[in-house]
């Protein structure tokens, strides 16, 4: 019922909220198999071929990728919307001694205010 009016107020489908929901308990309970906290090779290979330079991470998690490649020089910015997982990576990037610009948003919505 709670997420039905919160559904109505922000403006997004019950369906739509719900399953952002169910993913964030995922992140909140450590329950996310998608989420391996390994960099995939496909990955390693093009930062080993590429100079460094600017890379946007949509759908974040908790900062595998984006921590990598701010270890390989890259300026990463790193978008995701689930918060435990937001809040994960920026401990993840603290540890490396590395900065990443992280952003709780949604890959799905504009973000106008900012530039990449």
């Amino acid at each position: 019922m709670i997420l039905r009016e919160v559904a109505s107020i922000v403006k997004v489908s019950f369906v739509t909220l719900h399953n952002r929901w169910r993913f964030v308990w995922r992140y909140l309970r450590r329950e996310a198999p998608w989420d391996s906290g390994i960099c995939p090779p496909e990955l390693m290979a093009f930062i080993q071929q590429h100079s460094s330079g600017k890379a946007l991470d949509l759908g974040c998690g908790t900062g595998t990728n984006a921590v990598v490649l701010a270890q390989h020089g890259w300026q990463v910015y790193a978008i995701g919307f689930a918060a435990p997982a937001i809040q994960r990576a920026r401990r993840k990037a603290q540890q490396a001694n590395v900065s990443v610009y992280f952003y709780h948003h949604s890959v799905t919505q504009t973000m106008t205010y900012r530039t990449f």
